[in-house]
């Protein structure tokens, strides 16, 4: 024969459960709050006209047109960005082509300014309202240690 249980001790029992399933919904609702995917409410990322040079075009993109031989290419890439919406675009800049000899802004074997290149890029972006982001890569031999990759800082 099992023993009987008191009135008391199913009605203590059930008020712990009833307290447990409670403490654990506001515990769930709680992390729920900040879980990751939590819907997120629209925010206007535009300040207002109190703070200059914040109410700009957020949206940008990184571009490799330094890489494009045809000037029409790099022309059609920016058209796109440009009907996109896009307000900035982030360009790589490679320092050893742009100075492959320390104060030598020349490449010795087309005959030209290593810059036009990289004008020409900023220029043509400018004409269609679009910022660059000038990012400067590839550190030439002579501004880094011996045995060193052009991806080593100087």
């Amino acid at each position: 024969m099992t023993p009987r249980r008191s009135a008391g001790y199913t009605l203590a029992s059930s008020a712990l459960g009833l307290v447990s399933v409670v403490a654990l919904l506001v515990a769930t609702l709680s992390w729920a709050r900040f879980a990751p995917w939590r819907a997120v409410e629209h925010v206007d990322v535009r300040a207002s006209d109190a703070l200059p040079w914040t109410d700009v075009n957020q949206w940008g993109v990184n571009t490799f047109l330094a890489s494009e031989v045809e000037t029409w290419k790099r022309d059609k890439t920016l058209d796109m960005i440009q009907i996109a919406g896009i307000g900035w675009i982030k360009q790589s800049f490679a320092w050893n082509e742009i100075e492959p000899r320390e104060g030598v802004f020349t490449d010795e074997q087309f005959r030209q300014d290593v810059w036009r290149k990289y004008d020409e890029i900023v220029d043509r972006a400018a004409e269609r309202g679009i910022r660059v982001i000038a990012r400067l890569d590839q550190t030439p031999a002579w501004a880094r240690g011996p045995g060193t990759s052009p991806a080593t800082p100087p």
